[in-house]
């Protein structure tokens, strides 16, 4: 817009992933009038696209069902809610890198395109089951059989059937399929390039999770089911005792994934050093590969080196040595092998397809927390933690998303890990506030946060760890309706009170942080982010990403807050005021916006954007 106004949909919406952009960057030939022209794009792609006969249906390999279109329109609908700081039910607000959301997740997920895209290095979920029983999360997607055969297209208005055969046991699966679908599409673009989503899931929708992930992931970066051994023993099962459940493992890019690990085995020599005990490797260098034979030395000996690898290998072994990576074990007749220490808690091997967890030990993760009964069916810490452990690294602060997130067992589950290996990961939760029914705790939400709690008071208090836990805390979060009021031309005339209304578009309920946190979010700025508060000739300025942000609630612009605003060291890159708050005074705002501008050497405010109003 020609005056730098932008409504904060506005603001939220730009860069945002387009896919129609990038299909118009891939193929600028296939659009016309500003248009896809399919026929043509068909014509480009050439033996991509199969061709058919005029009458012969189009046939494809791929899932199907009542309500898939819409589903997908549904992930490309954008929000229209924001989220408000929850304070005072979080813990260490200032310092802590970890968020906990309250509020429906596919609407949380929009919100959390913008400053999160390709950012998630684990996705981990473990969705409802679709099973019919009653969890606390509502889970049963079935619905009346009538419904499902209008909405299917089986049965017409007045229930005359149109088809022959009637499909009733799709309606347990497609309201399922229809309410997974948009998340994890959603979910695909928060991940990293190297980052992999695990979702846990029973014999009912497993298939159908597989063909999801198969057409939203490609299957071509489909990683593996593992097996979750949680359960042991007869039961009272009619035909076969089912002891496991499933957890599938989808890469965002196959080729980008590093190997998963798993704590290694410890066998063989350990030594204890200061403390700490390490895993003694003395077999690092090998005379051949292959097949060995009985009594026959496999090691190349340091003094060997020259004779099997050349004198390059030994002044490689020989710096490694000086740098402390090897060392020399004696190996008999003045001879030595070539070791390395690794220390017992970075050993590591591949992840073994099968994870023996018992459920049960999830129920006592959660009365070790004095939380006895407060969760129906809580996944163990130990097997999200193995998950963890397997898909990120220590260091690099890698972000954990759980947007199904229950009881709150992968933020634990991050917390311990850390605490193991000194990492510093981070975890994102969100959890629909739905009623508990436990007393204390209004909402499941309420229990995610205090398990959350919890934990880091535990870990902090070394009852249950010799290790440091580093940063426990947590920034509550809650989703709500949008702060600014937005006009649509469909339905206003600006006339009258109309025009009134839209002079001042922030709701009058608003609070400064409200407006300053909505504003922030939809500029593409993280939960996480640490901010400063300025006091600024009479009024407040937020500061983020180290000042390259600068957001003010302030309701009146002065020339004297505009002087100050162009006075801060290092200069934002980006400022946003309430355009409201310039009243009728259209040439102060526009000489702000010049002067923004021209400091950093831009003549056009327009295209320069540093001073943005909404």
């Amino acid at each position: 817009m020609p005056d730098g106004i932008r409504t904060v949909e506005e603001l939220a919406g730009e860069r945002r992933p387009d896919r129609v952009a990038d299909l118009r960057e891939l193929f600028p030939e296939a659009f016309a009038d500003g248009a896809v022209d399919l026929a043509r794009l068909r014509v480009l792609l050439g033996d991509a696209v199969p061709t058919l006969g005029a009458d012969e249906p189009q046939e494809r390999y791929g899932l199907s069902w009542p309500g898939k279109r819409e589903a997908i329109r549904l992930a490309q609908r954008p929000s229209t809610g924001t989220l408000d700081p929850l304070r005072h039910e979080s813990v260490g607000w200032a310092g802590t890198r970890n968020a906990v959301v309250e509020g429906e997740n596919l609407e949380v997920l929009k919100l959390l395109q913008k400053p999160y895209y390709g950012s998630v290095k684990l996705i981990y979920l473990d969705p409802p089951y679709n099973t019919g029983h009653d969890f606390i999360y509502e889970d049963d997607f079935a619905e009346p059989t009538a419904a499902y055969l209008r909405r299917s297209g089986q049965v017409d208005g007045q229930g005359f059937r149109t088809s022959a055969n009637r499909e009733t046991s799709g309606r347990f699966h497609s309201d399922w399929l229809s309410m997974m679908y948009p998340r994890l599409v959603l979910a695909r673009s928060l991940l990293a390039e190297d980052g992999a989503l695990i979702v846990s899931i029973d014999d009912g929708e497993l298939a159908s999770l597989r063909h999801l992930v198969d057409e939203i992931f490609g299957s071509e970066n489909f990683v593996a089911t593992l097996i979750h051994q949680r359960a042991k023993g007869g039961g009272n099962a009619r035909h076969v005792v089912r002891g496991h459940d499933y957890a599938l493992v989808v890469a965002k890019s196959l080729r980008s994934l590093p190997p998963l690990r798993r704590d290694k085995v410890v066998q063989g020599r350990v030594e204890e050093i200061d403390g700490v005990r390490y895993l003694v490797d003395d077999d690092v260098i090998r005379k051949t590969f292959g097949k060995y034979e009985p009594g026959v030395e496999r090691r190349c000996l340091y003094e060997e080196l020259v004779e099997y690898k050349g004198e390059a290998k030994k002044r490689e072994v020989d710096e490694r040595i000086a740098r402390g990576e090897l060392f020399l074990l004696p190996w008999g007749d003045g001879k030595h092998a070539v070791a390395k220490r690794t220390p017992v808690r970075e050993a590591s091997s591949k992840l073994y397809s099968i994870v023996k967890v018992l459920s049960e030990q999830g129920r006592k993760d959660l009365e070790r927390l004095g939380l006895d009964g407060a969760f129906d069916y809580p996944k163990p810490v130990d097997f999200v933690q193995q998950l963890v452990r397997a898909a990120t690294s220590p260091n690099g602060g890698d972000l954990v998303l759980d947007f199904f997130a229950g009881s709150g067992t992968t933020a634990e589950a991050v917390l311990r890990q850390n605490a193991d290996d000194g990492g510093d990961r981070r975890f994102l939760l969100v959890q629909l506030p739905e009623e508990s029914g436990q007393p204390g705790f209004p909402t499941l939400a309420a229990v995610t946060r205090e398990r959350v709690r919890r934990a880091g008071r535990l870990l902090r208090s070394g009852a249950d760890t010799d290790s440091v836990p580093g940063d426990t805390g947590f920034r509550a979060f809650r989703l709500s309706a949008s702060h600014f009021r937005e006009w649509s031309p469909e339905t206003s005339t600006l006339l009258g009170e109309d025009l009134e209304v839209f002079v001042d578009n922030v709701e009058a309920s608003a609070t400064d942080e409200q407006i300053v946190h909505e504003i922030l979010l939809k500029a593409g700025v993280r939960l996480d982010t640490s901010l400063e508060v300025l006091p600024l000739a009479g009024e407040v300025v937020v500061l983020a990403e180290g000042g390259a942000v600068a957001v003010s609630a302030a309701r009146r612009i002065t020339p004297d807050f505009i002087e100050a605003l162009l006075d801060l060291e290092p200069a934002p890159r980006q400022i946003f005021l309430l355009d409201s708050a310039f009243g009728e005074d259209d040439s102060l705002k526009l000489n702000a916006r010049l002067r923004f501008a021209a400091r950093r050497g831009e003549t056009d405010p327009d295209r320069d954007h540093a001073l943005r109003t909404v």
